[in-house]
């Protein structure tokens, strides 16, 4: 019933101010549908030795501070992979908008749900992208992530979430050069051998 929708994943911590801030943020900005920061991928919360100073900040990747138009996102997110693809406990979204894009896709493999969210709201959004931490992303080897690395299947889930992807934006009427992109990329996903076996060859 209200007008924003945030996430906050089970093994996640927000800052004290995270919802106050980007409330402020999304208040100044009405043409925004979506503000996020970048995410601290926590360690340390072990509170083992070796775990102190491993945390860390992923660098943004994308102009801080300014609307980002519909669609500008989709190349350094998807297809270039140099830009932080938001962490669902640093978003915080219109509910107008959540709504507007079909909300989360059940279509698509666990540990990328958030990944087609963020990619619908891409394309039909302007988004407000901040210099800001506002989440810990606890790291350990029990998160979904971790399990789905751990038994191979992360090659097969991209993939499939690829497709999904490349099918929805052409249906969106996306740049036909991002899908080719997102395409050849999918190929690599989908044959891991030959994946590996290029990397091989690019280190000699």
């Amino acid at each position: 019933r209200g007008d924003y929708v945030a996430f906050l994943d089970a093994d996640d911590v927000w800052s004290p101010r995270k919802l106050e801030e980007q409330t402020t943020l999304l208040e100044s900005r009405p043409e925004v549908g979506m503000v996020y920061g970048v995410s601290c991928w926590w360690y340390s919360w072990t509170g083992r030795d070796e775990d102190n100073g491993r945390d860390y900040v992923e660098p943004l990747g994308v102009p801080a501070g300014v609307p980002l138009p519909p669609r500008s996102l989709l190349r350094p997110f998807f297809v270039l992979q140099k830009a932080a693809i938001p962490n669902p406990s640093s978003m915080l979204v219109r509910r107008t908008v959540t709504e507007a894009v079909g909300g989360f896709e059940e279509a698509v493999p666990n540990g990328h749900e958030d990944q087609a969210f963020v990619a619908k709201v891409c394309v039909h959004e302007p988004i407000l992208a901040a210099e800001r931490c506002w989440d810990r992303y606890r790291q350990h080897p029990h998160s979904l992530t971790a399990t789905i690395a751990t038994n191979g299947a992360e090659f097969s889930a991209r993939a499939q979430f690829l497709t999904w992807l490349i099918g929805y934006l052409r249906a969106e009427g996306v740049d036909p050069r991002i899908c080719r992109a997102l395409g050849r990329q999918r190929f690599w996903y989908a044959h891991p051998h030959m994946y590996r076996l290029g990397r091989r060859m690019r280190r000699v």
